[in-house]
């Protein structure tokens, strides 16, 4: 079931003709979701076929190219900077009186441990 011709399977786009390059295009444009390579890739498939033409000389130079691999390595996420954490006790500052649910004024005795 998985053969390596199935639908689901990936062309390395360097054997997709450059006259594909419009539908493939309006392709994504009409499926955002679906899976793309990225944008890179893409402009480096259509420069491609022009490198290799201009080098024919060199023969290191495509053997170089296409052992690229197709997705980069992931690269590291900067860190994010550590949370300052601040007790919110140290700054209240308990109200002068508060009303209780029945109406009567309530005054909160002093406090015996100063905040400094």
């Amino acid at each position: 079931m998985n053969s390596p011709n199935s639908e689901d399977s990936w062309i390395p786009l360097s054997d997709i003709p450059d006259s594909f390059n419009e539908l493939i295009d309006k392709f994504h444009h009409r499926h955002p979701r679906s899976p793309r390579p990225p944008q890179f890739i893409l402009d480096f498939a259509r420069r491609a076929p022009l490198d290799s033409t201009s080098h024919n000389s060199d023969s290191t130079s495509p053997s170089v190219l296409s052992h690229r691999p197709a997705i980069p390595p992931a690269i590291r996420r900067p860190r994010s900077p550590s949370a300052v954490h601040h007790d919110p006790r140290t700054n209240y500052v308990p109200p002068a009186q508060t009303t209780t649910r029945s109406g009567c004024i309530s005054k909160p005795p002093q406090r015996l441990d100063p905040i400094s």
